[in-house]
């Protein structure tokens, strides 16, 4: 049997009203050299007989032997695909019909890049803006010292670029594992993102970020961290709180904008000193983090209501005159 050029890796856990729209989107593609290889980590909904139905030849399912998590069946899973590409696809998102083409026409072209991420649009309940901001690889490799910049479902591997066998997604970052990979992946390969809009990514309760909010935190302050301490910075926790402003964070602190240059200050300083990332490149990315992170800071007490403004704005001046703080 001739190996697919892509294979699209669909994990798989009690996803039954989402599912056919899934596969339907995948099956619609206009690249049509793939196979989707379906990971059923022991549903109980009736997703596995809903795949098991199908009669389209291009689907495989696998089954786990028991409940493992996502992590788990993932790597699973990448011990079985056969295709040269690897396409991340969760089961309640929808591809777009030329996703798989524009992302094999771009990797073909660009053998330096490894993983390659698209923009999407966000839908279902109260659907938040897309977060794909930075597309190149140097402001990505910035990016991960951050935030995760690569939404994981639009994502492309280069199967090769993932390494001997058996190494896939950590398994010692709970609820952040993809995260974790892209950080191990920019140390050997080049991350891009397109900036088409190629996947409809659903919005709902049961998702990970949701459910599992507390845990996956911890594990993105450890891989933060770890990134930290690769610039030679021990962050304390003061120190945390204005990094992870510039990611995604809200800290509603008197003089943000002194405590978010004096911090931008001394990761430049300290990237001056290590040499990770590209200066003009580095500064120019911790120039943008600060205005969008004061204009967010801005819009969010704008739309809390005024007592609960009011609130925020005393207890961090007490906050700051407690401890001192003298930025």
């Amino acid at each position: 049997m001739t190996a697919p050029t892509v294979t699209v890796l669909m994990p798989l856990y009690n996803a039954a009203p989402y599912l056919d729209e899934a596969i339907d989107s995948i099956l619609a593609q206009t690249r049509t050299d793939f196979e989707l290889l379906v990971i059923d980590d022991d549903s109980t909904d009736g997703s596995r007989e809903k795949v098991a139905a199908r009669t389209d030849t291009r689907i495989r399912m696998e089954k786990m032997p028991r409940n493992q998590g996502v992590v788990a069946a993932l790597n699973h899973g990448l011990q079985l695909v056969r295709g040269t590409f690897i396409a991340r696809m969760d089961a309640d998102d929808i591809a777009h019909p030329e996703r798989l083409a524009r992302q094999l026409a771009y990797l073909e072209k660009h053998p330096e890049v490894g993983a390659l991420g698209t923009d999407f649009e966000c839908f279902g309940g109260a659907s938040p803006d897309s977060w794909v901001r930075y597309f190149d690889a140097e402001n990505l490799h910035i990016a991960l010292l951050f935030e995760n910049p690569l939404c994981h479902p639009t994502v492309m591997l280069r199967r090769s670029a993932l390494g001997e066998p058996g190494r896939g997604y950590p398994v010692d970052a709970q609820h952040a594992e993809e995260y974790a990979l892209w950080i191990q992946l920019a140390a050997r390969t080049r991350l891009a993102n397109l900036p088409d809009r190629l996947l409809r990514y659903r919005v709902h309760d049961n998702q990970v970020s949701r459910l599992k909010s507390a845990e996956q935190c911890r594990s993105i302050d450890l891989l933060v961290g770890a990134q930290l301490d690769a610039l030679g910075l021990r962050s304390g926790a003061r120190d945390f709180r204005i990094h992870h402003a510039m990611g995604n964070g809200f800290y509603p602190k008197p003089y943000l904008d002194l405590a978010l240059r004096a911090w931008a200050q001394t990761l430049r300083t300290a990237n001056d000193r290590m040499k990770v990332y590209h200066p003009d490149i580095f500064a120019s990315q911790l120039n943008q983090r600060i205005e969008r992170t004061l204009a967010r800071h801005r819009a969010t007490l704008r739309a809390m209501p005024r007592h609960r403004r009011l609130r925020w704005v005393l207890s961090t001046w007490v906050d700051s005159v407690l401890t001192k703080d003298p930025r």
